[in-house]
């Protein structure tokens, strides 16, 4: 197939991801205008630099927006918040394998948190986007010089993806608009014969030439996608139909997280939509409410039109003349305030409501639910983490699958690669090695488990003293490991069970070799005492 017809059926392909995209665009847009001004642009063309927020008298659903987005970062990414396990948990008990996945996981964290990676700028974005709009989309690639990982969050204006058939996002489709020059620098010779015309110019210009990054699983039917990589990556100008560059990923390069989807939709839909309605309310409803406090605090004039010589000067210090002779007849100055009857406190009450709603959809009252005190019980403690399992489960299973292990395993197999770690141990050669993260949902259970473990643990050695022989019920050693992963003590405190048995074999010979020792002592002694009762008795004979 040649280049020129390839071309034109990603960009037929990128028309229909557009056109599905179409009704979805316009939501998002008005998401945006309330709840993310600085991410609109979804329906309509945007001046940079253009003022966002004339339109909005009322923040509160963008607060609530970045509070959630900021207690989803730190509950997926908590400072250690993934750990590396061989698929053979027989392994995972060999000291060599673990001192190899431990360094792993170091190389690992000291990469996220480079400033040079981007890491913590882009996830924060991403995870604002995602509460936001219902979607994000992240790339994990490698920097430029090739040196560490890079991410970069897409707005979501410039992205259209395609799903399989599990419902997961493995191609994509994005927008590029750059300038001439912008677009020589990232391709060089390889820019498209438009964008070289231009740049031949005296004048340089603001023109922006419209290009599309093609990313979608190798051997696509009709597409003739490379056979190099599991992912082709095909850059194109547009409005000639140009093939710029070729080449492949040897995993889907980004993460797109998805909040919540409906059937037969691609796109997410999380709390933003929720909390749209009102959000929009707000908006009227401070309008207007701002007006009344205005009029309360600087009411209308009331003043008959024969009885001033002129206009009402309300400002400070502003001096107003009235007909004294009107004055008297009606028995008061003729000018005064116009009395609305107009209830701001009622207004204030109402707009709290819709506040609260607000921030309920982003969930803020299940967020800030206490899990534990000083004056709760052990059961108030695994019921208040049993309501937040409950309320968050399904959504924090959904971002551990779409979202924390594609950024991770990426990354990992990137830096695998370039030759990062130390060489794998024999041990671990041909073998899987999987990534177990610190999901809230498990800690939150985990962490309620341990509780009632605790609890089981007291009774049984209260009720030991009634009956000791409860305690043949209970496995210390079991506890012990369940406790471990129930609090997340670092691997490297805890001892192999190899390590534990042969502590406890020296342990035994010790003790053995102890009362050997305090047998041959009685022995001796025995041997002593059996002598002098001969020489006794000896001596008794004698005399």
């Amino acid at each position: 197939m040649s280049d020129i017809r390839r071309a034109k059926k990603f960009i037929a392909l990128y028309g229909e991801l557009k056109q599905r995209k179409g009704l979805f665009s316009s939501h998002l847009e008005d998401i945006a205008s309330v709840l993310l001004p600085r991410r609109s642009g979804f329906a309509q063309f945007e001046l940079h630099g253009e003022r966002l927020q004339d339109e909005i008298f009322d923040n509160t659903g963008q607060q609530a927006a970045r509070g959630l987005a900021n207690t989803i970062g730190n509950i997926l990414r908590p400072e250690r918040f993934f750990g590396i396990r061989a698929e053979d948990d027989a392994l995972n008990e060999d000291e060599e394998a673990l001192l190899w996945m431990s360094a792993v996981e170091e190389k690992l964290f000291r990469a996220f948190e480079n400033p040079r990676s981007r890491f913590k700028q882009s996830l924060a974005e991403a995870d604002l986007d995602l509460v936001t709009f219902g979607t994000a989309s992240v790339f994990i690639g490698e920097r430029a010089d090739l040196r560490g990982l890079n991410f970069n969050t897409l707005h979501l204006k410039d992205v259209f993806f395609v799903t399989n058939s599990d419902g997961r996002v493995d191609g994509l489709i994005r927008r590029w608009m750059p300038t001439a020059r912008q677009a020589g620098q990232f391709f060089g010779e390889k820019a498209a014969k438009v964008v070289k015309k231009a740049l031949k110019q005296d004048k340089p210009s603001a023109e922006k030439f419209e290009h599309i990054h093609v990313v979608m699983p190798r051997g696509e039917k009709g597409i003739g996608l490379s056979q190099r990589h599991p992912y082709s990556s095909v850059w194109l100008e547009v409005s000639e139909a140009e093939i710029l560059t070729e080449g492949g990923f040897e995993e889907f390069p980004f993460a797109v997280p998805r909040w919540d989807t409906t059937s037969g939709e691609d796109w997410g839909r999380g709390p933003g939509q929720i909390a749209l309605p009102d959000a929009n309310m707000l908006q009227a409803m401070d309008e207007s409410l701002l007006t009344a406090a205005q009029k309360a605090a600087e009411p209308p004039i009331l003043a008959p039109d024969d009885g001033t010589f002129n206009a009402a000067n309300t400002f400070a210090g502003g001096i107003s003349y009235y007909d004294s002779e009107l004055a008297r007849a009606l028995g008061r100055v003729p000018i005064g305030p116009m009395e609305t009857g107009a209830r701001v406190d009622v207004g204030i009450e109402m707009l709290r409501d819709r506040q609260d709603r607000v921030e309920a959809a982003f969930f803020k009252d299940v967020l800030n639910l206490p899990t534990e005190g000083p004056e709760m019980t052990a059961t108030e403690i695994i019921q208040r983490k049993e309501e937040f399992i409950r309320i968050m489960g399904g959504a924090f299973g959904r971002l551990e699958s779409e979202y924390t292990a594609p950024v991770v395993e990426r990354s990992f197999n990137i830096m695998l690669r370039a030759g990062a770690f130390n060489p794998i141990p024999e041990i671990l050669l041909g073998r899987d090695v999987r990534f177990e993260f610190e999901s809230p949902i498990k800690k939150v259970r985990l962490q309620a488990q341990a509780v009632a473990a605790q609890a089981w643990r007291n009774d049984l050695i209260e009720t030991s003293q009634v009956s000791p022989e409860v305690l043949d019920n209970f496995d210390p050693d079991a506890y012990a490991k369940f406790q471990h992963q129930a609090a997340a003590v670092p691997v490297e405190l805890v001892r192999t069970e190899d390590a534990v048995a042969q502590i406890r074999q020296q342990r035994a010979e010790q003790q053995q070799a102890q009362q050997e020792a305090e047998e041959a002592m009685q022995l001796a002694a025995g041997g002593k005492d059996a002598a002098k009762a001969v020489k006794d008795l000896a001596g008794a004979a004698q005399g």
